[in-house]
């Protein structure tokens, strides 16, 4: 099962992301599910972090799931 993530546990800086799994809606707003390198299983992390730490890896991910018209 995966770990939900806040702020108060995020991982440091140096947690490198393999994937960034999935997306979802949810009361908080957007949540990413994200694989770091050196953990076993992939964590929860609110879009607003995600967005900060791994700015990379988040548009990687909507490049490939989203298609513009």
């Amino acid at each position: 099962t995966a770990v939900n993530a806040d702020e108060h546990e995020m991982p440091n800086e140096s947690h490198l992301v393999e994937k960034v799994e999935s997306v979802r809606n949810d009361y908080d707003g957007l949540t990413f599910h994200i694989k770091l390198v050196d953990e076993i299983e992939p964590r929860w992390i609110s879009s607003k972090i995600a967005n900060l730490r791994y700015p990379q890896a988040v548009i990687a991910f909507w490049e490939s799931h989203v298609e513009f018209a």
